[in-house]
Parts: C-alpha cells; sequence; structure tokens
C-alpha cells in the first residue's frame, strides 16, 4: 500500500509527515523482533538493542572457574546467556595513567571466549569501589577498545556514573494532561512521567568515543537510567527483589504479586520502547521442591510472555527440577509482549474520555483516591458504557480493604452500589497516578459514514488513529486513489492512499463491510496525547483516474 502526504500546511503538515514515518518504523521493528528468537547463527551485527534482547533467554553468573566445557553444559541446558563480572581494583597502574593490567585482561578474555565457544551472549560487567572520575574514564576506554573486536552479543554492565561529577538533583518534565479529584471534577495534574535530568555526568560518552564503543550495547541499572546519557544502544537492568517470594507454598497471592511485577516492567519500561533484562534473579526456597517448580514455571511463563531475559546469580543442577522447569517452560513459551488479558467487556468498543486520577497518601502508608462514577462520567450515556479501564504502573486494587494489587482493573458502573468507588494502592514507590478510560460500544460501521477511530494509548500516552469508511466495491476498484482531508490544530493535511480492504479490526475484533461493499482506511500512529484531542477527519474522496489526470495536466 502507498501512503502519501499530498499536502499540508505548518504543523498539520509535520504532524503528519512524523507520525507517517513512525508508522513505518515501527512495523519494521515488529517484523524484525517477531524474526530474531528464529536466528541462531552468530551474525548479530544489524540486530537492534531490542532484537538482541529478545534472543538473550535465561542466564547465569559465571564463577572465576568458568570455562569451555561449563559453557557447553549450560547451552545443552538450555541457558544462553552468562554474567561475567570484573573488578579493576588492584589491576591498573598506580602512576596517574591507570593502565589496566594485561594479564588480568587476558583472564577476563579467557572466560568471556569460553561463552563465545558456545555462541552465547555475555553480560560484561565493570567496576571497582575505589575508583574515581577520572580513572573510571580512563579505565572504561581501555576495556571498550580491548573488546572492540568482540559482535553485539557482548554486552557491557557496571557503574558508569562518574563518582565525582554525578547529578545532585532529578527535574521532572511532564506533559499536562485531564486529572480527576476526587468527586470526579477536572483538576490540573502532570501526566506522562518522564523523567529528565539536569545535565547527567556518566562514561558513557567516553565509551561512544572509544574504539568499537559506538554501537557497543549498555546494561544499565535502572537506579541509574536518569543519570546517564540514554541512547539506541542501551538496555535496563532490573531489581529481581519483587519476583522474590515467601512462606511454606506458592500461592495464588504469590502468582498474582509476579504477574504485578510483570506488569510494572510492561508499563514503566517495555511500552516506553527500553529493552528489560531482570538481573541477579534467583529460584524460589521453598522446602517443597514442588513450590519451586510452581514459582518456576509462573515466572518462565512471564518473562516469556513479555519477552523478557532473566540473569540468575545461580541455577541448581541439571536433576533440579525447578531449573528444569524454569528453563523448559522459558523455552517452550511464547512471546505476545503483554501480559495483561483483554477482558470480554474491553473488545468492541472505544474511548469515550480518559484521563489521570490522582491518589492520596494515607496514615496507615497506603494510597487512596475516592472516585465519583457520574463525575468520570459527565454527558456520556452510561447506558452505553461497558465498563472503565484503570491502568498504573504502581498496582492498585479496588476497595479499602487490603487486597491484590493489579496494573489494570474494570469497573462496572452498571455493578457500582452507589456513586463512589475506593482505589488503593499498596506501592512502596511510584508516581501514584492511575490513568482511567471510559469505554463505550463502539457502533456498527454504516456505509459513506467517516468515522476516526483512536486505540488505546501507550505507556509514552500515543496512540493510533484511523479514518474508516464503508464504500461500494465498484466504486473502490474504480477509484485511482482514496484522499483523506484531516485537520490538526485548526489546520487541513491530507493523505492519499490507493487500497481498500475487505475487512477492519476494531480493539480485536474483526469487522466485515456489508455485501457489496469494502472500506477504505488510513492509519496514523504515535499519536500525542494532545494532537489526539484536536485530530479530526473532514472528509474521505474516492478520486477517479479521470479526476486525477485533470488535475495533473491542470498544474502543469
Amino acid at each position: 500500500m502507498r501512503t502519501s502526504v499530498r499536502y499540508a500546511s505548518g504543523a498539520a503538515a509535520l504532524m503528519i509527515s512524523v507520525f507517517a514515518v513512525y508508522s513505518m518504523a515501527a512495523s519494521a521493528a515488529n517484523s524484525g523482533n517477531e524474526a530474531v528468537t528464529k536466528i541462531t547463527g552468530k551474525d548479530v551485527s544489524a540486530y537492534t538493542a531490542a532484537q538482541l534482547n529478545a534472543d538473550m533467554g535465561i542466564g547465569v553468573w559465571a564463577g572465576d572457574s568458568f570455562d569451555k566445557t561449563q559453557a557447553a553444559a549450560l547451552k545443552k541446558r538450555g541457558v544462553s546467556t552468562v554474567r561475567v563480572e570484573g573488578d579493576w581494583t588492584g589491576h591498573i597502574s598506580t602512576d596517574g595513567k591507570y593502565t589496566v593490567d594485561a594479564d588480568w585482561l587476558t583472564g577476563i578474555k579467557k572466560t568471556v571466549d569460553a561463552a563465545v565457544s558456545q555462541d552465547m551472549y555475555t553480560v560484561l560487567s565493570f567496576d571497582s569501589d575505589e575508583k574515581n572520575a577520572a580513572e573510571q574514564k580512563a579505565v572504561w576506554q581501555q576495556l571498550t577498545e580491548s573488546f572492540s573486536e568482540y559482535d553485539r552479543k557482548l554486552i557491557f554492565a557496571g557503574d558508569f556514573v562518574d563518582m565525582k561529577a554525578n547529578v545532585s538533583s532529578e527535574s521532572m518534565t511532564e506533559s499536562k494532561t485531564d486529572s480527576k479529584t476526587e468527586s470526579g471534577a477536572d483538576a490540573d495534574s502532570s501526566g506522562s512521567g518522564t523523567k529528565e535530568t539536569t545535565a547527567p555526568k556518566s562514561v558513557v560518552k567516553t565509551i561512544r568515543a572509544a574504539k568499537g564503543g559506538a554501537k557497543r550495547v549498555l546494561l544499565i541499572d535502572e537506579t541509574d537510567w536518569y543519570s546517564v546519557e540514554t541512547d539506541v544502544n542501551m538496555m535496563v537492568a532490573v531489581s529481581s527483589a519483587g519476583f522474590a517470594v515467601k512462606g511454606d507454598k506458592f500461592t495464588d497471592e504469590d502468582a498474582d504479586k509476579l504477574e504485578l511485577q510483570f506488569g510494572r516492567l510492561e508499563f514503566s519500561w517495555l511500552d516506553s520502547g527500553v529493552p528489560v533484562v531482570i538481573d541477579n534473579a534467583a529460584v524460589s526456597s521453598f522446602v517443597k521442591n514442588e513450590e519451586n517448580v510452581k514459582w518456576a514455571e509462573c515466572f518462565a511463563k512471564g518473562a516469556k510472555q513479555l519477552g523478557v531475559p532473566a540473569v540468575f546469580g545461580k541455577l541448581g543442577s541439571k536433576d533440579d527440577k525447578a531449573t528444569s522447569a524454569l528453563l523448559d517452560t522459558y523455552s517452550q513459551g511464547t512471546t505476545t509482549g503483554t501480559v495483561i488479558v483483554t477482558e470480554e467487556a474491553e473488545k468492541g468498543t472505544k474511548i469515550a474520555d480518559s484521563g489521570t486520577i490522582v491518589m492520596k497518601a494515607g496514615t496507615d502508608g497506603s494510597y487512596t483516591a475516592s472516585i465519583s462514577i457520574s463525575g468520570l462520567l459527565g454527558d456520556i450515556d452510561v447506558s452505553k458504557v461497558k465498563a472503565i479501564r484503570l491502568t498504573g504502573a504502581d498496582g492498585f486494587h479496588i476497595g479499602k480493604e487490603k487486597g491484590s494489587d493489579k496494573v489494570k482493573q474494570l469497573i462496572y458502573p452498571d455493578k457500582v452500589k452507589g456513586d463512589t468507588v475506593v482505589i488503593t494502592s499498596s506501592a512502596a514507590s511510584g508516581t501514584r497516578k492511575i490513568y482511567y478510560e471510559i469505554l463505550t460500544a463502539d457502533d456498527s460501521l454504516k456505509p459513506y459514514t467517516k468515522y476516526l477511530q483512536f486505540t488505546p494509548q501507550d505507556g509514552s500516552r500515543k496512540c493510533y488513529a484511523r479514518a474508516v469508511m464503508m464504500v461500494k466495491r465498484e466504486e473502490a476498484e474504480s477509484a485511482s486513489e482514496v484522499k483523506f482531508t484531516f485537520e490538526v490544530y485548526g489546520q487541513k493535511a491530507e493523505i492519499v492512499s490507493e487500497k481498500y480492504y475487505d475487512a477492519v479490526s476494531v480493539q480485536g475484533d474483526t469487522i466485515k463491510p456489508d455485501g457489496g461493499y469494502v472500506f477504505v482506511a488510513a492509519v496514523i500512529s504515535g499519536v500525542p496525547d494532545d494532537a489526539a484531542k484536536t485530530l479530526s477527519i473532514r472528509d474521505i474522496e474516492l478520486i477517479s483516474a479521470e479526476d486525477d489526470g485533470e488535475a495533473e495536466g491542470g498544474q502543469q
């Protein structure tokens, strides 16, 4: 399908052009991510950080004696990544030049080469407890150049933040969005949650400027993410602490806890396009091993669903049932990109309104918000509302009492007693914001009626917009192109398409046209929240070959 911008003016032209480019880039990235897990060769030179991440699988920290024999045994079991630790303390010169000891470096390379021999990924972490900023830069430059000939399966990790030039404070830059107070009335609140540091200081520029460092993938600890100059060749290492469980057995509550943690990764990082590695993970330690097997299966299923790799501090022997369950479940699982289940009430709906609910601290340490259903709905006909969808990366539950936190909950207005619903979050930290979307039934599409449909916003508060209209097949077949006229920020912009469709998808449901009809449609992706509020479809016009020829002749 050829889609092009015919003409537009000012901000509208720029916006439509950017959206179209974003759409093509996203499609290419998605197709690559789907194929990457099938690639087993050593040539990963063209892999993006996301593709590398999707291919890393389950990993383990390598010990001092790690060699090719151990690497082969791990690879046979299904382990595809190893983490190698390198502490340069005592292995650099004291003359102020910080020259790295060649023998120490040779030993590190021997360990890395053992992993390379089995076509495994290596997370190579360097650090020192006694470093200063000058030492840190000098050592990282040497290390980067020393490993410059290794391919992109070698990933650097460690402390990249300058010791004495670190940022002392953070500033929050957040886009404005509609919010609801406890009564449900509109209030002004910040929304995106995107952090932006002031003048970050790290060794990233030193690594990028060194030989072999420009495209070396760096694994950044989540606590340092906003203190470094982030780029496309980075992944974030998140703590595995939230996946730890206690007690005598693995319960449904434990399963909910793991689901919540994976949901947080999805909302906080993956939805923003940041590849995630769960670092220093540990299999549960229940007395009865069958309970550890349950944990392993639950963890591996969630990680594989998201396509997130996990590197464990240690793994059990080949006879350990929990480790076998972990590796088997992950290798046999399917990546869908989400752990959030689409409920029946969400299907076949459109978003009639959306906004933000800000939670407030309580005396017991939890955060709550009381929302008025009528206040949220406003003028929306309640009989057409299928559900109110609530999402929040910190996790929350409905009601005042202690409950199992989720990253998504649905409220059904017809089942609410009274008008007030209380939302509670027991998260120890976070933004304390809940996003709401009012879902109403999406009426059947009618012939020659222009529709502009929006998908739910992603974690960066962007969505897809689609203009669609049902027309007679014979008219679509005789037309040379279809012209879609949009209005955004008060200005017009046009997109031209040359294709029609026998069906369209709405919220996961396939909708077919009436007999003898087809759909014409144009999609714009990556629409920011503020632009979506002003975007409208003015006209959808079928251009015949004769009209197109006359227009071109007139222009000449």
